[in-house]
């Protein structure tokens, strides 16, 4: 028979194991004592977007949001500033950035990013419809440590994008990224332009950063015809061929227009000077994308992609330590087979490596409900770039349908919450610390006080001689100094 001092280690590796390999993560909705709101209503049917950042410089992360009417339907809203006070997002819109009060945008993305190089966070905000990106300069600190909010600086930093002018339709930016292509230390901006009518033709825009934050429309002579697009929702900076400077990956989709001809997600190689005309761009991807975002999910630490499609979703991982090679593999998850919307990613679990958030509103299609509506998907990484459904033990996160979403640390516990931007109102979501495990089994501890004790002897004591029975501890079929002695040789508390 088991020896019982082998059979409680044997019971406590086995219970270790199981709950290290099957543990979820948990999630409280706390929406009422986490947000406090003055521009918009708990009921909110706006299309939302949204970005986290420290804009005060007081150690957590703040939150702007950008609204306007939800789809392809024109109508500007004025945006939201969060402030994060204590854990609580508090609506300081109209003492921190009035000018989200007098300049309502069809915005569709926002960019927090240093573009005046003077290390305050600064924001742009992405407008559609023929509304002009904005740019809200941080203002810093004052004489007595008081963030002083955001500046509308649009006029004076932003150029009119006369490179427009001669396009079929008013330009429609829905996305937009911050990179130094240039080489010259500070951050140059990207908006990518769609255009949901067939053949119609539409025009990216690169906005060349002089250095303190005043931009130039260099978009044609750096770019060249790898500026137009058909229907790009979706375009970033990264590194991809592992040259040191930042390359751009782009869409273009729904239909086919020059000087693609074809549908796909397209990568422009730098030449390390800010050009992208010197090399023919690779498609990526031969599919129908919609959004893209870029992490390193494997091991190589090189920049992946996450691919929203209208069917099921790709990854695309890196292939080699250099030059600008991916594999394209499929995303294990029944949710992200159908329309999809903004992708963000972060190490939700706290496993060390980068998992992935997919929104299921569409840009264009109005799928909030109806046949076509989904619901928020969070997928787990395996460490090598492999994605599946993330084990969620406690809250209703999968069943919402957001706009747009943030994970980002309210309350400083050093885990992930999500901020979302739903369909109709808002959630936030508070990750919680996994309940205790359940103590390790202790055979020998026969009162339950998990202390092996005189009152354990004294039952043992009490059943001498007696054949057999619970208190023969080593199955011999009798009741004697040897059960005593198992008692003895792990006599104090059953914890380590």
């Amino acid at each position: 028979m088991l020896n019982p001092l082998r059979m409680s280690a044997a019971l406590t590796c086995v219970w270790a194991a199981g709950t290290a390999a099957g543990q979820g993560l948990r999630f409280m909705d706390q929406t009422s004592a986490r947000l406090v709101l003055s521009v918009a209503t708990f009921t909110d049917a706006e299309e939302k977007d949204m970005a986290a950042a420290d804009l005060d410089a007081d150690g957590d992360p703040d939150l702007v949001v950008v609204r306007k009417a939800p789809f392809s339907v024109a109508g500007p809203r004025p945006d939201i500033l969060l402030m994060n006070e204590g854990g609580v997002l508090i609506d300081r819109t109209a003492e921190l950035a009035p000018g989200f009060l007098t300049a309502f945008t069809d915005a569709r993305d926002v960019v927090i990013a240093d573009v005046t190089g003077d290390a305050w966070p600064d924001v742009v905000i992405v407008g559609t419809f023929g509304s002009r990106p904005r740019l809200y300069v941080n203002r810093g600190l004052d004489a007595g440590g008081a963030w002083l909010g955001l500046m509308d600086e649009t006029v004076s930093r932003l150029p009119r994008l006369a490179t427009l002018l001669n396009q079929p339709s008013a330009p429609r930016f829905c996305a937009g990224a911050a990179g130094d292509i240039d080489g010259d230390g500070d951050l140059d901006l990207y908006f990518s332009n769609y255009n949901p009518e067939p053949a119609g033709v539409t025009e990216d825009v690169l906005l060349i950063n002089n250095g303190a934050g005043v931009f130039t429309d260099d978009t044609a002579s750096r770019l060249g015809d790898f500026r137009f697009s058909a229907f790009n929702t979706s375009g970033l900076f990264m590194d991809a061929d592992n040259d040191g400077d930042q390359d751009i990956v782009k869409v273009s989709t729904l239909y086919d227009v020059a000087p693609w001809n074809e549908t796909g997600v397209f990568l422009l190689l730098n030449d390390g000077a800010g050009r992208f005309t010197g090399s023919a761009p690779t498609r990526l991807a031969s599919v129908d994308p919609y959004m893209v975002a870029a992490g390193a999910l494997d091991q190589d630490q090189r920049p992946d992609l996450y691919v929203v499609k209208d069917t099921d979703d790709l990854t695309l991982t890196t292939a080699g330590a250099a030059g600008a090679g991916y594999l394209v593999t499929g995303v294990v998850s029944p949710r992200t087979t159908e329309l999809g919307g903004n992708i963000h990613m972060a190490d939700v679990d706290g496993d060390g490596d980068l998992d992935v958030g997919v929104g299921p509103v569409d840009t264009d299609i109005q799928n909030c409900d109806g046949p076509q509506a989904g619901s928020f998907e969070l997928l787990a990484n395996d460490g090598a770039g492999g994605l599946s459904v993330m084990p969620i033990v406690a809250g209703d996160v999968l069943s919402q349908r957001p706009h747009d979403f943030e994970f980002l640390d309210l309350d400083g516990d050093g885990m992930l919450d999500i901020v979302m931007g739903l369909c109709s109102g808002w959630r936030v979501y508070m990750q919680q610390e996994p309940p205790p495990p359940p103590p390790p089994p202790c055979p020998l501890d026969l009162t339950g006080d998990r202390i092996i004790n005189a009152l354990d002897i004294t039952l043992v004591l009490n059943a001498w001689g007696l054949p057999g029975g619970p208190m023969d501890l080593n199955g011999d079929g009798v009741v004697d100094g040897v059960d005593v002695t198992f008692m003895l040789s792990s006599w104090g508390p059953c914890d380590p």
